[in-house]
């Protein structure tokens, strides 16, 4: 009876480890597309931190803007204008229909062209060639 206690013990310390060792943790991140410090952010901070703990992580991405209820109805207004709803959109879509490591690839590209102090219209920017994303 005791090598039994002491084998579903095992068992069970090793099925908690396992379990723990495949736990991801999960972040989510509510941003603007073309706001300066998110930007900066996401280029100097976020990118290169999934690039090498990505595997740890439970990416959730949110594209923000600001919406307000009145009534009934609800008004949304993107703070840098309409590149902004623009890019929040494409956001979206990226994390809608890709893997989270394709979608921050996308995202990164797209902030990386679009610097705040020489800003590019977004549309120019989403006309770019993306072939060397990959879906995976």
């Amino acid at each position: 009876m005791k090598k039994l206690l002491c084998a579903v013990a095992l068992l069970s310390a090793l099925c908690l480890s396992q379990a723990r060792a495949t736990d991801k943790l999960k972040v989510t991140i509510y941003y603007e597309t073309l706001c300066p410090a998110c930007m900066n952010f996401i280029l100097t901070g976020l990118y290169p931190a999934y690039s090498e703990l990505g595997s740890y992580l439970d990416l959730e991405m949110v594209p923000y803007q600001w919406c307000r209820e009145s009534e009934g109805e609800w008004t949304c207004m993107c703070q840098h204008g309409n590149d902004e709803c623009l890019g929040n959109t494409y956001a979206s879509c990226a994390f809608a229909n890709y893997t989270t490591k394709v979608a921050l690839e996308f995202i990164h590209c797209v902030e990386q062209e679009v610097a705040p102090d020489e800003p590019m219209p977004l549309k120019q920017v989403l006309i770019g060639d993306f072939s060397t994303i990959t879906r995976n």
